[in-house]
């Protein structure tokens, strides 16, 4: 599951610089695919990152939810950046902010109150049910010698 969507990516850094990384020159389309492949490879890394400190998939915080959105998009925009030679200073110090920022979380220097461990996590596909259930009213306790 992608922390952040194409269009997260294009309201963090504007349709025009993401279509300057991802249009191909040679058919002057914009590729969905690898703007796809570069938000699941940057959500990936985030997970790999946090699972160290907090369960899989995360419940986030409504704050957390953009901030975790922002550094998939700052993570992924280098990906796609490297990728079509349009590299900039200002791109990969992002992307490394976001990633030294992982690595405090993981290593626990960073306490940012973005993983809220009692939320429960939102549901992987719009068919996913999650449940919760209460304690059993009748149990071979309760029931004794019936």
């Amino acid at each position: 599951m992608a922390y952040a969507l194409e269009a997260d990516l294009d309201a963090t850094f504007g349709k025009a610089l993401v279509d300057i990384i991802t249009i191909d020159p040679s058919t002057l389309v914009r590729n969905e695919i690898a703007i796809q492949q570069a938000l699941d490879d940057a959500s990936a890394l985030i997970d790999g990152y946090v699972s160290v400190r907090y369960p899989l998939p995360l419940a986030l915080t409504p704050g957390g939810v953009s901030v975790v959105r922002g550094l998939c998009c700052n993570i992924a925009l280098c990906a796609l950046a490297s990728t079509a030679d349009r590299m900039s200073d200002i791109i990969q110090k992002r992307r490394d902010e976001a990633v030294k920022f992982l690595t405090d979380v993981a290593a626990g220097r960073a306490n940012a109150p973005i993983f809220d461990p009692t939320a429960q996590p939102e549901p992987l596909s719009p068919n996913e049910v999650l449940t919760s259930f209460a304690d059993r009213t009748f149990s071979p306790t309760t029931l004794g010698g019936f």
